[in-house]
C-alpha cells in the first residue's frame, strides 16, 4: 500500500525534494556571501561581529556589502594617529591608497553610491552614507571591481560595498 502511494505521488515528491535542496542552497549561498565581505577587508582592522550585510544578484546587478565592528585597540590607534595609522593598514590588491573623508560630493549628490543600496541594513547604510560625507573617516576604492572599504571610527564600524557593474571613475 505504501509503495503504491509512493509510486503514485513520486513526481510531486521529487519536485518537493528538488525545491528543498535548491532553497537550502540559496540560503547557504547568502550566508557565505555575507561572510565573504569580511574576507575582502584588511585583517589588521581586527573585525568583530557583523552589524549587517546583504547582496543582490540578478542580471542587472551584482552588488552588496556589509558592516563590521572594529576592535577597540585599532580604534584607539586611529584616534591617536589618524590617517597616518590608517595608511599603515595594507589594502587588498587593486585598491587605491587610503584617503580621508569627505569623499567627492558626486558620490552622494543623487543618493547612495552603487553597492551601498544593496547592503540591506539601515544602520550600515546610514552610517556609511553620512560618514563618507563627513571628516574623520577613511576610505579606499577598487575601481576595477567597483568596491569601497570605508572605516568609520566614530561608528566603530568598517563597511565594504561593491557593485561590479558600476562606473567607478570616482576617486
Amino acid at each position: 500500500m505504501l509503495l503504491a502511494v509512493w509510486k503514485q505521488h513520486w513526481n510531486w515528491i521529487r519536485w518537493l525534494l528538488l525545491a528543498a535542496v535548491i532553497g537550502w542552497g540559496l540560503v547557504s549561498f547568502r550566508g557565505c556571501q555575507r561572510d565573504s565581505y569580511r574576507w575582502e577587508m584588511p585583517k589588521e582592522l581586527q573585525l568583530g561581529q557583523m552589524v549587517g550585510a546583504d547582496f543582490d544578484a540578478n542580471p542587472l546587478a551584482w552588488c552588496g556589502g556589509g558592516g563590521f565592528e572594529i576592535a577597540d585597540e585599532v580604534l584607539a590607534k586611529m584616534a591617536a594617529e589618524g590617517l597616518s595609522f590608517v595608511e599603515t593598514i595594507p589594502l587588498p590588491a587593486d585598491y587605491d591608497l587610503w584617503r580621508a573623508t569627505p569623499a567627492p560630493t558626486g558620490w552622494t549628490s543623487q543618493g547612495s553610491w552603487a553597492g551601498l543600496a544593496c547592503v540591506g541594513n539601515r544602520t550600515v547604510i546610514e552610517a556609511a552614507f553620512y560618514g563618507i560625507q563627513e571628516p574623520g573617516n577613511y576610505y579606499a576604492v577598487n575601481s576595477s571591481f567597483g568596491s569601497i572599504i570605508l572605516v568609520l571610527p566614530e561608528d566603530r564600524m568598517a563597511v565594504y560595498t561593491h557593485d561590479e557593474y558600476a562606473n567607478w571613475s570616482m576617486r
